[in-house]
């Protein structure tokens, strides 16, 4: 399985059957903290993109969540957040939503790891963000 595409936005919400969502302020990627404090905490939804390689069966999968910094190390939120799906039988794309939240010790570059399928084939998404300060 891979992740195709994932985007993190400030509103999202179903607008119709099937896959059909409408997304506010999409590919957010760069934070800061409006009084300067740390850690700078705060949720946001996502909208991600899975295949697979076959549309046989229903299909069991994980991905899992890390905060990563710049010298690779796990930091902050989210940190081993695991999630579990099914892909349906008949289907080899499937669309997944959710909220992540998010906690940036300081100032710095980051990523978030998203780790898709790590117990059969393991498959790294990787979004980078970065915190700046305050430009006012």
């Amino acid at each position: 399985m891979e992740i195709q595409s994932f985007l993190l936005c400030r509103e999202l919400r179903k607008v119709g059957s099937g896959n059909e969502y409408d997304a506010n302020l999409i590919c957010l990627h760069s934070f800061y903290s409006l009084d300067g404090r740390f850690p700078l905490e705060f949720s946001l939804p996502y909208y991600m993109l899975l295949r697979r390689k076959t549309r046989e069966g229903d299909e069991t999968f994980s991905l899992r969540f890390n905060l990563i910094d710049s010298d690779g190390n796990r930091v902050g939120e989210p940190k081993d957040v695991k999630a579990i799906s099914t892909f349906p039988n008949g289907h080899m794309f499937m669309s997944l939503q959710g909220t992540i939240h998010f906690s940036f010790p300081e100032i710095g570059d980051y990523r978030l790891d998203i780790t898709a399928d790590e117990e059969k084939f393991p498959f790294i998404f990787q979004y980078n963000i970065e915190v700046t300060e305050n430009p006012n």
